[in-house]
């Protein structure tokens, strides 16, 4: 291994003419814009900024059997975020790969070549690329002030290095103080490459004054200074300084290079086993891998879901039926094949199941462990519709399958309640696809044969009378909350966006609002009882109202809210308590336990409901109260994965 440095001018040159690209292996740039200023303070003010590792592709094999990438140069949130892919034959010439210093390269590239565009603040992401919305910013240095001092993460700043657009510059540069003095000095950072490489001593001067730098242009002398201080500065940083420090592997012993690869990057950002597996599917795929699957989980993300490559992976070896243990195992040559010949379906699929589970109001909080996701996605790929086709097509829009997709959503919400996927999810996807194949293609989804498969274990999906209390005692901000209200509400129309709110306002229970009820006054117990948040923020005292009807109703009295003759019946349809039941406030006591009552009694009718404790026997999973989400092996098979993965296809 060789030891090096080079200069910044040197690694844009690399950069630029592709002697410097990225191997497959490596994940998405991912730095902030404010990571990138504070790279840039760090490199004027002389400090290190790390060791890169490169490693020299000079073999044919490696150029042609691998896929690589050029560095990001015009970066634009969300839509402009994949690395463009460079063909690399034999007759290639020899470069560096970046096994380690992506984020920090691609961040000098782009301060000083490109642009960063990010979303206004205050306006909504737009779901194409907009300008007016996602305006691109050159990173541009004010040559005549100081930073004012600590920086977010508490670091020192002394250069004031900020991303802005060329408009904004202009009129900034024009700002004048109350003397009439000039304020700011924006000069764009890659303006610098357009100098000579001469003495910074004899054109910083010159160059200052021609940007009109000059106190008879308003400027203080010593801002003057400053600005010819701060050109030099930037210019020996850019041509002068060796500030890239590096090692170079030289092998093309591939699994030394992965070793390597995975020994550098087991400490910064997370590294997917999915970056790994990327390099084995791309040799057999029909395109770029890595742009449609980054494509895939970035339209996830529109519709309002977080999913990463791992998820996406996954759920191909599920719906095409492969092992879904997550090692390199999994991903044979006819597996990979099957998935790349296959995938416009599952990623037709992927997105409309999603769109599925948005239309009936879920949203990614309330869906913490993702892979329940994947048994929704099975069943709809498997099966088919009334129109011969797969369910996938038109299960979102065909009036005839509204039976089916209330029973997908009956199965979601159960899942979701009883914790399926809290632990050792691989084995319940396998169980579950296994029970699926035996009711295809039925006029529903096959809810209780699935109940049954796993009654009387410890994944027993049916309810006794200690599960019903558990949910009834779900607070506001739990994200089963929401599947507990949606399995009581199978009437409420898809397509409207659903609120979680209290029908007694949160409002009323505060302490400066208790003091002031009369009734409560001589009666302690009773305000302990309206004070305390496991009644007024649990299920008790808890709607689903469509967006319209819960801002209409705000902080409404209860009582007021429903007497309003702008109320729709539908939005009360889920007071439940009967007409004798006062809604007033002083009756909260009563109102809380008799709609407990009645909500439990429709618990029991809308579940698998056991008279009597379940009994469940212990398989050795640990039920993760959380609903933690296992995607994976345990962590110590997975590194041995990585390390055994070989970055060639697998013949």
């Amino acid at each position: 291994m060789a030891y090096g440095s080079m200069t910044v001018c040197e690694a844009l040159q690399g950069i630029g003419g592709g002697t410097i690209l990225l191997p497959a292996i490596q994940r998405k740039f991912v730095w902030h814009w404010r990571q990138i200023e504070a790279l840039f303070d760090s490199l004027m003010q002389g400090y290190p900024i790390n060791t890169f590792m490169f490693w020299r592709v000079s073999s044919p094999a490696a150029k042609t059997n691998f896929r690589y990438y050029r560095v990001l140069d015009h970066y634009v949130e969300r839509f402009a975020t994949t690395n463009p892919a460079v063909a690399t034959p034999a007759v290639y010439p020899n470069f560096d790969a970046v096994i380690d210093g992506q984020q920090r390269l691609t961040s000098l590239y782009i301060g000083l070549c490109g642009t960063y565009a990010y979303k206004l603040k205050g306006r909504n992401m737009p779901r194409i690329d907009d300008e007016n919305i996602l305006p691109r910013r050159r990173l541009y240095l004010d040559l005549v002030n100081e930073a004012p001092g600590n920086d977010e993460s508490g670091q020192r700043r002394k250069y004031l290095f900020k991303f802005l657009r060329e408009a904004e510059a202009a009129v900034a540069n024009n700002e004048s103080d109350a003397d009439g003095r000039k304020v700011h000095f924006w000069y764009p950072v890659g303006d610098i490459l357009n100098r000579p490489n001469g003495d910074g001593e004899e054109w910083a001067p010159a160059l200052t004054a021609e940007l009109g730098i000059h106190p008879r242009n308003g400027y203080l002398e010593e801002r003057c200074l400053r600005a010819e201080s701060s050109l030099k500065r930037l210019h020996d940083v850019v041509f002068d300084e060796q500030v890239i420090h590096y090692y170079r592997e030289e092998t093309q012993d591939i699994d030394h290079v992965l070793d390597l690869f995975v020994r550098t990057n087991s400490g910064g950002t997370k590294l997917e086993f999915a970056d790994l597996l990327m390099s084995l599917a791309i040799r057999h795929w029909a395109g770029d891998a890595r742009v449609q699957i980054d494509g895939l989980v970035d339209d996830a993300s529109h519709l309002g879901f977080d999913v990463s490559r791992d998820w996406v992976l996954k759920a191909c070896l599920y719906l095409t039926g492969a092992r879904v243990k997550f090692s390199v195992a999994s991903f044979t040559p006819d597996v990979v094949q099957r998935i790349c010949n296959g995938w416009n379906n599952l990623r037709t699929c992927l997105l409309n199941t999603l769109g599925l589970l948005q239309d009936f109001g879920y949203k990614n909080e309330s869906i913490r462990a993702k892979n329940a996701i994947l048994t929704v996605a099975y069943y709809l790929f498997r099966s088919n519709g009334p129109n011969d086709q797969p369910l996938y097509r038109d299960v979102r829009t065909n009036v005839n399958l509204n039976h089916m997709r209330s029973s997908l959503v009956k199965w979601m919400n159960i899942i979701i309640l009883k914790h399926a996927f809290s632990a050792q999810s691989d084995n319940v996807l396998e169980e579950m696809r296994n029970e699926m194949n035996e009711h295809l293609n039925g006029a529903e989804f096959p809810l209780s044969d699935m109940i049954q498969r796993y009654a009387v274990t410890n994944r027993d999906l049916r309810f006794d009378d200690a599960a019903i209390e558990r949910v009834l005692s779900l607070h506001k901000g739990n994200p089963d909350c929401r599947a507990l209200l949606m399995l009581l509400r199978p009437d409420l129309p898809a397509n409207m966006r659903y609120d979680i709110d209290h029908l007694h306002p949160h409002n009323a229970f505060k302490f400066r609002n208790l003091n002031r009820c009369g009734f409560l006054n001589d009666n302690d117990e009773l305000k302990d009882f309206y004070a305390d948040k496991e009644h007024w923020d649990t299920v008790p005292n808890l709607h689903l109202l469509d967006f319209s009807a819960n801002r209409h109703k705000g902080d409404n009295p209860l009582s007021q809210w429903v007497n309003d003759r702008r109320t729709t019946d539908n939005a009360k349809a889920f007071i439940l308590v009967p007409a004798n039941c006062s809604l007033e406030f002083d009756n909260f006591r009563g109102f809380f336990e008799t709609r407990k009552e009645i909500i439990r009694g429709l618990i029991r009718d809308a579940v698998e409901y056991v008279d009597h404790p379940l009994v469940l026997n212990d398989d050795g999973d640990d039920d993760d109260q959380e609903g933690r989400e296992e995607v994976g092996d345990e962590e110590n098979e997975r590194i041995n994965a990585e390390r055994r993965f070989r970055l060639e296809p697998h013949e």
